[in-house]
């Protein structure tokens, strides 16, 4: 009897905490609020010290990605998908929540932006991208304290020198210089969100698609363009401004001539698309004043389009070096056609590949230009939804109208550059400007639905899915943000093994013989590289590029010497890197085959070769002085 009172008074003690944790998850559940900052806090937390744990590398890496745990991964989608859905939760309550979510999705896009940094590379570009370029305009008005005129967009590398007086590596100050204006994208668009809808969850909403490295290499990349492009989302926001506060105009448009003056000098292209959008924005004024007749209060479209327009002229006619690229842009895509376009560079890389899967290119562009794409059909679905309002209604939102006009004229100027003449040749950079107007109408889509739902069931439920399909877009942008096996594609870091093999060519070399390599040109790093070392020695290297034969030929030849027998000349260098051993492994095991191999067999019979002699070496780069046969 004794045993059965113990085994009854164990029972009811099992009995209430077993009702005590039940009841603490119900009011999780009812009260996400309550446990949702903690989540956010711990991951945060958590993943920044697994990154801080890994020790950095010890050389060149085939992904960046992958050096770290897959639960490194795992736990910040659980921040990402907590964060995204607490803000969106913070749209019904007086909930502070979404701080503590936006601080942890800032900085976790600020970490994956570092991540090179935070391995100890030098760069993630091998030599031959902008970047290079870029800071050695910066190294110029650093050593000059003046930028040549021949320099049509210098205010991004004002603000670099400036900033370099601060943090002397260039590399980190154009990675910091990306993370602002990545923040300063979130913000834009949570501004303006409250000032088109009127309301907080207007600005929650449209800002939670604002995700952290939409816009892939362009970050690291640094190109002005894109600064110039974040600037519009806060021209947009003061012309709104200006109609809700008329009496404040003459401190907007002070504000709109600072801005559209820095526009200009970053990049004069973003100028030229801002004067055709507030073209747009005048004869769309027009049309109601003169056909639906409502009278607007006054004139602030003409006035900013006259501020822009006085920027530009000002701009102009301190650099006229632009005006022919301008011409041959605006004719072609007036109804010319140029020989070289995006389009036919895509035709043509997706041609030159070797045959595939059907599968495998609809899941590399899933992976590529998945995020985008999605981003361009919510907002074409949401132009359908106002439409289909508009016929069953007969009411429609001026917003939704105005920002589906703006998203429309922004996707033209888009496929004109893709399919006629443009002076960039990546899709993403292309389609830019409208990305930024589909940033805004996606939230706007995504506010519409909300403010449709009126039980809180179906708010819950509806907060989910968009969480959901929020967190794999900010992990497809992160994963496509650096070249990785992910994309079948070996990753592009400039080690500082690299670096130093590059700098020994570029200071001893006899520049009179041109060297062969499997890699990317260093043409703009060599540019840098004399500029960062005040040196006046800054003729470039001859060089030819990918036409290293796969095992450096001697599966045909005997000698090295002989695979270059057609080249001019009788003697080069060639350049060999770590990279070149294992690039092959980025790709599918299937299509490995296709690809040029170099064994540490090779490697053997090349310093065995009476053609070729090694001047140069370190742990991952040799330099080579090969004969011809």
């Amino acid at each position: 009897m004794k045993k059965t009172n113990t085994e009854l008074f164990l029972f009811r003690m099992f009995h209430e905490k077993l009702v005590q944790i039940k009841k603490i998850f119900s009011n999780i559940i009812i009260y996400p609020e309550n446990i949702l900052p903690f989540i956010i806090v711990f991951t945060l937390l958590l993943s920044v010290i697994i990154i801080a744990l890994t020790p950095s590398s010890s050389g060149y890496e085939l992904s960046i990605y992958g050096v770290y745990s897959i639960y490194l991964w795992i736990i910040i989608s659980i921040n990402i998908f907590f964060s995204t859905y607490s803000i969106i939760r913070s749209c019904d309550n007086q909930s502070i929540n979404y701080y503590y979510s936006y601080f942890s999705i800032i900085t976790i896009g600020i970490l994956v932006l570092f991540l090179p940094i935070i391995r100890g590379y030098y760069s993630i570009s091998r030599g031959g991208g902008d970047l290079y370029h870029h800071i050695f305009v910066s190294s110029q008005i650093i050593n000059s304290g003046h930028f040549l005129q021949s320099n049509i967009y210098p205010g991004i590398h004002i603000l670099t020198s400036c900033i370099n007086f601060f943090l002397t590596d260039l590399i980190i100050v154009t990675l910091l210089i990306s993370a602002i204006f990545m923040v300063l994208i979130m913000l834009y668009l949570y501004i303006l969100g409250n000032t088109i809808v009127g309301r907080k969850n207007g600005g929650l909403l449209i800002s939670i698609l604002s995700i952290p490295l939409i816009f892939s290499y362009v970050y690291y990349g640094f190109y002005p363009f894109f600064f110039a492009i974040v600037t519009i989302l806060l021209i947009l926001f003061l012309y709104q401004k200006t109609q809700l506060f008329p009496k404040n105009e003459n401190a907007f448009y002070i504000c709109v001539l600072f801005l559209s003056m820095f526009i200009v000098f970053c990049h004069p292209l973003v100028a030229i698309f801002l004067i055709i959008t507030f073209l747009l924005v005048i004869f769309y004024n027009l049309f109601k004043r003169f056909v639906i007749k409502l009278q607007p209060s006054k004139n602030f479209d003409l006035n900013i389009f006259t501020v822009i327009a006085i920027s530009f002229i000002f701009w102009f006619a301190l650099v006229r070096l632009y005006i022919h690229t301008l011409t041959d842009m605006i004719l072609t895509n007036l109804g010319g056609v140029d020989e070289r376009t995006i389009i036919n560079d895509q035709i043509d890389l997706v041609s030159s590949t070797h045959p595939a899967s059907i599968w495998l290119y609809i899941e590399g562009f899933i992976k590529i230009y998945g995020p985008i794409s999605i981003y361009l059909l919510l907002s074409i679905g949401f132009i359908v939804y106002i439409l289909t309002q508009y016929y069953n209604k007969k009411t429609i939102f001026e917003t939704d109208l105005f920002y589906s006009l703006l998203f429309c004229l922004a996707l033209s100027l888009g496929i004109s550059l893709f399919i006629g003449h443009s002076i960039y040749f990546e899709p993403v950079r292309v389609l830019m400007y409208s990305l930024i107007f589909s940033m805004i109408l996606s939230g706007l889509f995504l506010y519409r639905i909300w403010l449709s739902i009126n039980e809180t069931q179906h708010k819950k439920i509806f907060s989910i899915i968009v969480t959901l399909i929020t967190t794999i877009l900010y992990m497809l942008c992160f994963f496509n943000l650096y070249q990785s096996p992910w994309t079948n594609m070996p990753n592009t870091a400039f080690t500082y093994e690299d670096k130093y093999g590059n700098d020994w060519i570029l200071e001893y070399s006899n520049r009179e013989l041109p060297i062969i390599k499997d890699d990317s040109t260093i043409s703009k790093y060599s540019s840098y590289y004399f500029e960062s070392q005040n040196s006046r020695n800054s003729e470039k290297m001859n060089e030819y590029l990918m036409i290293i034969p796969s095992n450096f030929g001697y599966n045909q030849y005997r000698n090295l010497g002989d695979a270059f027998a057609t080249l001019p000349e009788d003697k080069f260098y060639m350049s060999t890197t770590e990279m070149m051993k294992i690039a092959p492994y980025a790709a599918r095991e299937e299509r490995r085959g296709w690809l040029d191999w170099f064994t540490d067999t090779d490697f053997i019979r090349l310093l065995n070769d009476p053609t070729v002699n090694s001047i140069y070496s370190n742990d991952e780069y040799s330099l080579f002085m090969v004969y011809r046969g």
